[in-house]
Parts: C-alpha cells; structure tokens; sequence
C-alpha cells in the first residue's frame, strides 16, 4: 500500500488556492476596517485599502487540461497526469474513477481508494513538524479530502474550498516559532524612583526614533503587491519587519525599573511578534498560508502592541512624569489607539 506525499508543485498549488481563499478574508478586513486604518502601528504615511481581487488565481484554480472533470489542481493533489484524462490507461477516465471511490493511478479491478493508499504516513509528528505551513496544510488538506473520498462523499467545488479553508484556519495556531522574552531576561535599573522611570521612557523613545520606518501599513503594502507584482512593496515590508526586530533588540539592552519590568516584558514580546508576522507577509509567493496566517492575526497583534505600550504610558504617568519637547521620551507618550 503507498503512502502519500504531495508533489512540490502540488504544494504551490494549494498556495494558489489559499491566495484566491485569503483574497475573501483580506477583502472583509478592509471592508470592515475604518478608512483611516491605514498607518504603520509606530509611524507611517497613510493609504487607500483597496479589497483584494484574484482573477488570475481564480482562473488558474479552474483549469482542466485535459477535460477529464478534475481541476489541475486536483490532478497535481492526484499526482495525475493533467495531459492524460485516463492516466492509469485503465479505460476509465480520472474523474470517473475518483467519484467511484477508486484510485486514478492504479490499474483496475483492484484499485479502491481505501485499499490502495496509506494516510496515516502523512501525518506522523516527526513529518508535520518538518514542514512549512503551506506544507503542512497540503498535506492535511489531501488527507481530508482523500478520507471524504473512502467515506464515499462527492465534494463540489465550494465544499472543497471550504475543506481548504478550515485546514487553513486549523492551522492557524501552530505556527508560531517566537521564543518570549520573561522577567530573568530584563535588566533591572538599580533605583525604581521617578528618574529613573523617565529615563527608561526617553530610552525606549529614543529607540523609536531611530528604527520607525515611515510608510503604509503592512497590508495596505501586501494588497498592492499582490495586485500589482510589485517587489518593491514586498521590500517595504521586509524593512517594516526589520525595524521591529532592530527595536527589540536594542530595547533588550535597556535597564528598566522594577515597576515596569512586567510590562517591558511585554512590550518586547509584542514587538518580536509583530517581527516575524510582518515577515510572513513577504512569503506571500513561497509560503502563502503563512501569510494568510499572519494577516488574520495582524489586527490583534497590533492592538496588543498598543495595549503593551499604553500600560507602560500609564506608569510614566503614576510617577507624575512629563516630558519636555526636547525629550524624546514625547515619542513613546504620542502614541495612542489612534495609531490604527
């Protein structure tokens, strides 16, 4: 009995199909987002959201060379031969013989489905966890699919998507390779007084100034490249992603006083995510369902960010601390919920 491993190209079709899928989902974020929604979460100019369109994709999710009725899509998940409409050279076309259960690479009589393929080789831990995301959602996706076709059931063209889609989103939280910051690894300022807190508040604005990067917002930039091809704002995002990881770093230096040291924990953390979740957004061509992933995420992440930054406001302003227009601790107290 055979097991089953996608063939690469399969992998970059079901990317293809993600994109077309993720193309809804980016659609309903900016629909549903406000219009001014449109900044960089530290310092950006503003742009217009435009919803994702995908024809090229749509149409390329349709295609049937060989007019057998399987997508090559589907024929690429098959390992058929999109050229052939009877790739077993049994008689019977490959359509036919997956409604009927039976198993297109394989000669007839004896060719079921279920006593031609193994699926549980595909999903061992030892093989899921050396996958990409994109991977690892064509992996699970074709077992799914392979264990409605055992179970006798026809899938038309929404249910498949559908299928996808929930691999997609069952995927959504095992992802994530982020290694977070804990109390032990902050430095600790030797005084917890009111100078100290606004001396940490001009330290973490400083680091601000030096790495924001002025542009759009992640997917404002992300939208466009994918519309429009072009790399440069792919770029752009990688150097958004570059700041972040540029700011954690340096704020890993800072001494913070022991009242904010829960919540310098925090705001490094929320910048480390914010990192590698913009940097998933520039795989949108190798690893589309990672993007996908971190653009359904992408809201929370930056609220989260705003929300560690406003606790750490919220103590500078306990201490009674104002900072003057020279001080560049003003940058780390102008930021606001207004930011998205």
């Amino acid at each position: 009995m055979a097991g089953f491993l996608p063939s690469a190209q399969f992998t970059r079709v079901v990317g293809a199909l993600a994109v077309v899928v993720g193309g809804i989902t980016l659609a309903y974020f900016f629909s549903s987002t406000p219009s001014d929604v449109t900044r960089s979460p530290l310092g950006g100019n503003t742009g217009s959201l435009v919803p994702v369109a995908n024809p090229l994709l749509q149409q390329a999710a349709d295609i049937d060379t060989d007019n057998d009725g399987l997508r090559d899509w589907e024929e690429r998940l098959w390992k058929t031969n999109v050229l052939v409409a009877d790739s077993d050279g049994d008689g019977t076309n490959d359509q036919d013989e997956i409604d009927s259960n039976r198993n297109p690479l394989v000669r007839g009589p004896n060719d079921l489905v279920r006593d031609t393929i193994n699926l549980s080789e595909s999903l061992s831990p030892a093989t899921l966890a050396s996958l990409s995301p994109t991977e690892r959602v064509a992996r699970e996706f074709f077992v799914e699919y392979l264990s409605y076709k055992k179970g006798g059931a026809l899938l038309d063209e929404s249910e498949k998507q559908k299928l996808l889609f929930t691999t997609i989103r069952n995927s959504a939280e095992e992802y994530r390779t982020v290694t977070d910051y804990t109390l032990s690894d902050v430095i600790t300022t030797p005084s917890d007084d009111a100078q100290a807190v606004r001396l940490y508040g001009n330290m973490i604005g400083t680091i601000m100034m030096k790495h924001s990067y002025a542009t759009e917002n992640e997917l404002v930039l992300l939208e466009r490249a994918m519309r429009t091809q072009n790399e440069s704002d792919l770029m752009a995002i990688q150097k958004i992603s570059e700041s972040y990881t540029n700011m954690v770093s340096d704020m890993a230096k800072v001494a913070a006083p022991a009242r904010l040291q829960l919540e310098h924990v925090d705001l490094l953390n929320q910048l480390q995510v914010l990192s590698q979740e913009s940097f998933a957004l520039t795989l949108v061509r190798e690893d589309p369902i990672q993007t996908m992933l971190a653009v359904s995420n992408y809201e929370t992440n930056v609220r989260n960010l705003l929300t560690a930054i406003q606790n750490i406001q919220a103590e500078i302003t306990a201490a009674q601390i104002q900072y003057g227009p020279e001080e560049t601790g003003v940058v780390l107290m102008s930021i606001s919920s207004n930011a998205i």
